[in-house]
């Protein structure tokens, strides 16, 4: 006796549940996708918020550190110093920006806000300046804000 086979193909129900199936693995692939995209974009404004800021804090350090703070003590958003070579350096943190002498520092799509904190020393010709910064990266969409807060504190030491 021969068997016959009548069913030779799928039933409704066996494709739903490979549809079902596979609509998930899709869905799970997508947003793992999407997820690895967002981090690694917020990785890279990090990055790139880290390197403008480092920029800016080791060029006016160099400089204070050769220089006579002329600001008095206190919290302020600009800094007045007199550097190695006699020229009068004005920095100043305004509306999302940093300038020395209203030279913009910091790159278009990073904000930068922050503080001088000035100390007068014992010898007033010799003070402690703390820059307090935070940096925020504006040209990359991330879906979150990606934002660093630096900090550095530099005494003056002309020769």
């Amino acid at each position: 006796m021969e068997l016959e086979i009548k069913n030779k193909g799928f039933t409704l129900i066996e494709m739903l549940v490979a549809m079902a199936v596979f609509s998930i693995v899709i869905l799970t692939m997508t947003s793992v996708s999407f997820s690895a995209i967002r981090m690694q974009r917020n990785a890279f404004a990090m990055q790139e918020s880290q390197e403008a800021g480092r920029y800016i804090l080791e060029m006016i350090s160099k400089e204070i550190r050769m220089s006579i703070v002329i600001s008095g003590s206190g919290a302020r958003d600009s800094l007045n110093i007199i550097n190695s070579s006699g020229e009068n350096i004005v920095y100043e943190f305004d509306n999302g920006t940093i300038t020395k002498n209203d030279q913009l520092l910091n790159p278009n799509n990073i904000e930068v806000s922050g503080k001088f904190h000035i100390t007068n020393q014992t010898n007033p010709v010799i003070s402690k300046v703390t820059i307090v910064m935070n940096l925020k990266s504006t040209r990359i969409q991330t879906g979150s804000d990606v934002e660093i807060n630096l900090q550095s504190s530099i005494v003056a030491r002309p020769y």
